[in-house]
């Protein structure tokens, strides 16, 4: 939708115009789709809460991973500096060119010679909403620059399919010990 709506999902469905969804409730799987818009997975190991957040232009400019945050918090107690989080392969700032529509809605530290960074805009927000540095990862993989791999809006002239970015909990606790 490219917008800042945030849902709290606890049972399978479709939830039509909104761009992120928060669950704790095992076997549920949350899906976004995107085809250069900025995935972000979100994981609180001791709360038992993930998060799946589709950030285009307009959700970032929104904060919509900041309010991501703050919803896993108000719902499921989630402390920020507990979240791990990983920031999905979408368009770079070294191919996102916008107007001036668009770079007039951004600090100026995001806009480099006409260029919007998403990641670095969105990753201010999740510093500044209490994520602890070392826990945001970023793929630094940008969809425009390996068409490749990935479906880009942009690359692509406006004709492409799209990425789905999926994320759950299990049902029961895996044993890894061998």
């Amino acid at each position: 939708m490219h917008g800042d709506r945030i849902l709290r999902v606890t049972e399978p469905g479709n939830y039509p115009e909104t761009d992120g969804l928060i669950t704790n409730t095992p076997g549920i799987g949350l899906i976004v789709q995107v085809a250069d818009c900025v995935p972000l997975f979100f994981y609180d190991s001791f709360q038992k809460a993930v998060g799946l957040v589709h950030a285009g232009w307009r959700g970032t400019m929104l904060k919509i991973s900041a309010k991501a945050v703050q919803k896993m918090g108000s719902y499921f107690g989630t402390n920020p500096k507990d979240l791990q989080i990983f920031v999905g392969p979408s368009i770079g700032h070294c191919c996102y060119e916008v107007g001036s529509d668009v770079a007039s809605r951004f600090p100026r530290k995001y806009i480099i010679d006409k260029r919007l960074d998403l990641w670095r805009s969105n990753r201010d927000q999740l510093l500044k909403a209490g994520v602890k540095p070392d826990k945001i990862v970023m793929s630094n993989l940008c969809t425009a620059c390996h068409p490749e791999w990935f479906f880009s809006y942009r690359a692509s002239g406006g004709e492409t399919g799209r990425m789905m970015a999926v994320l759950g909990l299990g049902k029961k606790k895996l044993d890894f010990n061998v």
